[in-house]
């Protein structure tokens, strides 16, 4: 019974010695996590398919918090030039990493577009952009049958017609315009169809 009570009086100590260590470094480490340094990246990234990774963990478009330092970030996407590059992160910064990747055999979609005209900071991107919106108002200048797909982004690399031009569109289902009096119709509002190539075919059915 004494030898008992002898074991209870050592192990007792040391069970709160290791308690206070234990719970010491569980502050420590929670101190530590929540005065450590970071700041916020903003990614922005054509194609919106893209695979962003940042040291080795897989980000999407959007607002991040990352550790203040430095870091290695990838961007790819099937069809498109991959770009590798590395940036510091200051505490408390605010970092926007705005990129756009090149075309390859794949082209942009229309929400990528959307992304470019907030990105784009060189000269041929800006004119892709301003191509694609000038495009894009076809779509309100053809009396076209429905409303939905008729002006589309063609694939430039799928059409020998497309090659060596800025954009090239596929415009569907005239009704009864003829493919020269739709260009006629386009040049009369002010657009030259020569900034980019139309491929009229019938509708789909």
């Amino acid at each position: 019974m004494e030898d008992n009570t002898k074991k209870k009086k050592v192990i007792l100590p040391i069970v709160i010695i290791s308690a206070t260590i234990i719970l010491g470094l569980i502050i420590f480490f929670v101190i530590k996590l929540l005065t450590a340094e970071k700041g916020q990246i903003t990614l922005l990234v054509a194609p919106e398919t893209a695979e962003i990774e940042i040291d080795g963990k897989v980000y999407q478009n959007g607002l991040y918090t990352l550790p203040a330092g430095k870091h290695f970030a990838s961007i790819s996407a099937e069809g498109f030039s991959t770009t590798e590059f590395d940036f510091e992160l200051e505490n408390g910064e605010s970092l926007p990493l705005f990129e756009a990747l090149s075309e390859e055999t794949a082209t942009f979609s229309e929400n990528d577009y959307e992304i470019l005209s907030l990105i784009a900071d060189t000269a041929p991107l800006i004119n892709k952009v301003n191509l694609y919106r000038r495009a894009q108002t076809i779509e309100t200048i053809l009396p076209l049958t429905y409303s939905d797909y008729n002006v589309t982004i063609t694939n430039e690399s799928g059409n020998e017609k497309c090659e060596g031009v800025s954009l090239c569109l596929g415009v569907k289902n005239l009704g009864d315009l003829t493919e020269d009096s739709a260009v006629n119709l386009i040049r009369e509002k002010g657009y030259d169809p020569a900034f980019y190539k139309i491929l009229y075919s019938e509708a789909e059915e």
